[in-house]
């Protein structure tokens, strides 16, 4: 009996530990992420490329973005200008700072005539035939996710670019409503951006990837993911999200009316 109890303590003791091995926790990292400043206002002209799994262009899109961020909340809007498929497409989403649980996304199609909320049960789907879905329009919270850190320098190679990261398990605990079953993320560790995003399901199987393959800074102290590339890992299609950087604008004025249902339904 005292051995059991003995191999008990030892066990509790490593565990103890293991715990107790990193420097920093998942959480820690996660949190300062989530405290990057971010402008008050944005606007940029932006380029979305759909690639086939053969590496083909398969259509390229036109799309301008509005944001604003006031009374701890943060509305992005995406103006789609073309081509065809697209082009009078708006999407706006609006988020708390604090939590996921908090925010709503409206879309407006010309097919359908009207602005439409997304359901919860829909936020999982592809957005206009992208490697995207709808949550990936939103930054998840720390809070939402079970946090593990699996590595705390990790190397990984980004666009022929090496980066030193933090390497963190994300299982959604709660706002379960998303289409994978846990993330990795590799955080640089020099800038507390994602340099890399893996998303698997419950077989542990890899189903996109999103990696950063460029970071500008604007004003000084605004980190801006200008160039991003989210690939799927069944089909090899690819979504490639570019910023054009002259004509981005932050902490400039942006009219509240991009952010109202009127503007939405009617572009004025």
């Amino acid at each position: 009996m005292k051995k059991i109890k003995f191999l008990s303590v030892l066990v509790a003791g490593m565990a103890l530990l293991g715990s107790a091995s990193f420097a920093i926790t998942a959480d820690e990292v996660l949190e300062k992420y989530e405290a990057l400043p971010i402008p008050d206002t944005s606007s940029a002209n932006i380029t979305v490329e759909l690639f086939s799994g053969s590496g083909k262009l398969e259509e390229s899109r036109d799309v301008m973005q509005y944001g604003n961020h006031k009374n701890n909340l943060v509305n992005t809007v995406f103006d789609f200008k073309g081509p065809a498929s697209s082009k009078y497409v708006k999407t706006r989403v609006w988020q708390s700072e604090k939590s996921t649980k908090q925010d709503d996304k409206f879309v407006f199609e010309p097919s359908v005539g009207s602005v439409r909320r997304v359901n919860t049960t829909d936020r999982g789907k592809s957005f206009l035939g992208m490697d995207l879905t709808y949550n990936d329009m939103t930054i998840r919270s720390r809070l939402d996710d079970e946090n593990t850190m699996l590595s705390e320098n990790e190397t990984i190679d980004v666009a022929g670019k090496k980066y030193s990261t933090y390497k963190i398990k994300c299982v959604p605990v709660k706002n379960k409503n998303v289409e994978y079953a846990y993330r990795i993320q590799y955080i640089n560790r020099d800038t507390y951006l994602p340099a890399r995003i893996e998303y698997y399901n419950k077989a542990d199987g890899l189903i996109k990837t999103l990696n950063v393959e460029s970071v500008t800074i604007i004003n000084g102290k605004y980190l801006l993911r200008d160039r991003q590339s989210m690939v799927n890992a069944k089909t090899g299609h690819k979504t490639v999200i570019s910023v054009k950087i002259p004509s981005v604008k932050f902490d400039a004025d942006v009219s509240d009316k991009y952010f109202s249902q009127n503007w939405l339904q009617t572009g004025k």
